[in-house]
């Protein structure tokens, strides 16, 4: 309970002021490790980058880099030192290095991809050095992430991939790529890091959002109706015992809907499946498991996918569920009482 309170002023922030929901105790490394359940898995983290920050291909990168560097320094000694690391880091200053001098003649763009918003170019426009351990490899990544005609270019500095491309021409060590490698890492800990938490810990859908807040202005409606209605017919100050339910609701709805957080989805510990991740899931399950005997599966309904489980996210909800109630039960205290002190029973109804 005392911890609940604490927390007290990130709620209000983030009723008030809009301020993004968030995780302290939960670190992108614990994300990139596949340790933290639904639904702040790794999966979902892939799902997000994919669909809703379009930037997937970082996480790509950023693995590849972890399995390449593995497997290069896992390599005989006398295959590694056929590619040294590279003589300098990347800096502002790699702009002037004379990459245009690797090009080659003749180079055109694949007429058969076109605009193809899947496509990576077949061949590198570059003449890299031969005999080098894992030189394809490495020229498929250069084409795949450091072409400007990839759907998969990373989003970094020209400098930064000016320097990967010139050096990964020349050397397979896995040096080439560490600045890029530390620069997609500090972006997703800086920034996808927490829009992703705060969109994973929004248990329902915008269209619930609206729901939420047009059912607050329903019942807020009610509170006026019914102080009009007893006052005007000097009923007894009872009847206004009324506003508590209907302040409740409204209080409850409104701030369920800024923060994203349905009370009820929270208290059975589950969650809205966002529209993307059931989108990925029919298509990584066509013809297998989105279909069961010959009948389409409600997905939405699956436990496995609504399921919350993290108990970092469990106990944002927790505290979330606590403060929206406790919040609305206050304000619904304070208006109740304040109706029903004030009365007008006693008093001889207008004459006619």
């Amino acid at each position: 309970m005392p911890d609940y309170f604490s927390t007290f002023s990130t709620s209000i922030k983030r009723w008030f002021i809009g301020q993004k929901s968030d995780l302290k105790a939960v670190h992108i490394d614990q994300i990139l490790n596949n340790t933290t359940c639904q639904p702040i898995s790794l999966q979902d983290f892939r799902y997000y980058l994919l669909n809703k920050e379009h930037s997937a291909e970082n996480l790509d990168f950023y693995f590849w880099y972890l399995s390449y560097k593995r497997r290069f320094q896992s390599l005989p000694e006398e295959e590694q030192l056929k590619s040294q690391s590279p003589k300098e880091r990347a800096t502002p200053n790699s702009y002037n290095l004379p990459l245009d001098d690797l090009k080659k003649e003749g180079v055109k763009p694949n007429p058969a991809q076109g605009f193809d918003q899947h496509s990576v170019p077949t061949e590198l426009e570059y003449v890299s050095e031969k005999g080098q351990p894992f030189r394809s490899e490495v020229d498929a990544v250069l084409r795949t992430f450091f072409h400007t005609d990839s759907f998969k270019e990373l989003n970094i500095e020209g400098w930064m991939n000016r320097h990967a491309v010139y050096y990964g021409c020349q050397t397979t060590h896995p040096d080439v790529f560490i600045d890029v490698h530390e620069h997609i890492y500090d972006i997703m800990r800086r920034s996808s890091l927490k829009n992703f938490i705060h969109h994973a810990l929004q248990n329902m859908r915008y269209s619930w959002v609206i729901f939420h807040y047009v059912g607050g202005f329903f019942n807020f409606l009610h509170l006026p109706a019914i102080l009009l209605y007893t006052f005007s017919n000097h009923t007894t100050r009872w009847l206004r015992l009324l506003l508590f339910p209907f302040t409740f609701l409204f209080a409850v709805s409104i701030l369920s809907g800024r923060a994203g957080f349905c009370t009820i989805r929270a208290a059975m510990k589950i969650r809205m499946v966002p529209i993307y991740e059931i989108d990925e899931y029919e298509i990584l399950g066509e013809g297998n498991t989105e279909k069961l005997n010959g009948k389409k599966l409600d997905i939405e309904n699956q436990k496995s996918m609504v399921a919350v489980i993290d108990p970092e996210v469990l106990k944002y909800s927790k505290e979330m569920f606590f403060h929206i109630w406790f919040v609305g039960t206050l304000l619904s205290l304070i208006v109740t009482i304040a109706g029903v002190a004030v009365t007008n029973e006693n008093e001889p109804m207008p004459m006619q």
